[in-house]
């Protein structure tokens, strides 16, 4: 075993998809530094996305 791995902090990140009956859809998004819980919703002509919650990912490892 590495010592590298002996001193990685654990990290578990749930996909967060779901898809509801009114048709919204929740996921996460990995990007730029960060991670992100997004909601997509039907708008009048075209999905829009809308950001719930987000954190830079080195403020979690």
């Amino acid at each position: 075993m590495s010592e590298d791995y002996l001193h990685l902090k654990p990290s578990y990140f749930n996909s967060g998809c779901c898809c509801f009956s009114d048709g919204d859809i929740t996921g996460i998004e990995i990007e730029a530094g960060e991670i992100r819980l997004i909601k997509w919703k039907m708008g009048d002509a075209a999905p829009q996305r809308t950001i719930l919650e987000h954190a830079a990912l080195k403020d979690l490892c």
